[in-house]
């Protein structure tokens, strides 16, 4: 799981600490995603989006 990690992908403070959204792959494939990153901006939700960058 490459957000275990990550810590809190929820907007509102008092509902998580952790991440609640997650992002797997493979352990044999892992080494190939840089470590995942949070968003800076919801864009209106109630997440902010988590992303990563593949390198095959």
């Amino acid at each position: 799981m490459l957000t275990k990690d990550l810590g809190r992908t929820f907007k509102d403070t008092d509902f998580a600490d952790k991440a609640i959204d997650h992002m797997t792959v493979p352990a044999a494939q892992a080494s190939a995603f840089a470590a995942p990153k949070v968003g800076p901006d919801t864009f209106g939700s109630d997440h902010f989006p988590i992303f990563t960058v593949w390198t095959p």
